[in-house]
């Protein structure tokens, strides 16, 4: 059984689904008065800076977009709060 476990391929997000998330380009003036938008990406702990591609999941969770998608490839959760995205 634990061996079994152990050759597990892990879940990921297919890299069409990957593309079709959203993308916007960081602009710290939007965002200084929002309680909800985080100043930094929780995969690189890098602050992000005006110009950033941030890609926002269905969570609304958002990262560095070039982090994100090297997260999806091997996982299908947020990394935040481990919410699935979508695999379909």
């Amino acid at each position: 059984p634990f061996q079994s476990l152990v050759n597990l391929e892990p879940v990921k997000v297919a890299a069409k689904n990957i593309h079709l998330l959203p993308v916007s380009v960081y602009n710290k003036e939007n965002v200084k008065n929002s309680a909800e938008q985080s100043s930094c990406c929780s995969i690189c702990l890098d602050d992000f800076e005006t110009g950033d591609k941030v890609k926002t999941l269905p969570c609304f969770h958002a990262f560095h977009a070039a982090c994100v998608d090297k997260w999806l490839k091997m996982n299908h959760v947020c990394p935040v709060c481990k919410k699935e995205v979508d695999t379909e």
